[in-house]
């Protein structure tokens, strides 16, 4: 199983993100406080349902705004593509 796409609205800095991913290994660069480690929990949470660190979800929303949307596209190995929202 793969994730292939990665969408987001108002979850920590990240207004709005749609992330589509290839095959293959997969870099994410960007400054300080771009949202890189943030993208890697928002991933453990989509797939296991626990956000790890001890800052409840719901502090997780974009400051300002009243809430957060994850949306993980999964493909298997069967190619059949499953989603978690």
């Amino acid at each position: 199983m793969r994730i292939t796409r990665i969408k987001l609205a108002n979850v920590c800095q990240h207004k709005s993100l749609d992330l589509r991913l290839e095959p293959g290994l997969i870099g994410v660069v960007g400054p300080n406080g771009a949202g890189k480690s943030n993208l890697l929990k928002i991933l453990e949470f989509a797939i296991t349902g626990q956000m790890p660190g001890t800052r409840p979800i719901n502090e997780h929303i974009r400051w300002g705004e009243n809430s957060g949307h994850i949306e993980i596209e999964l493909v298997s190995s069967s190619d059949e593509l499953c989603k978690i929202c």
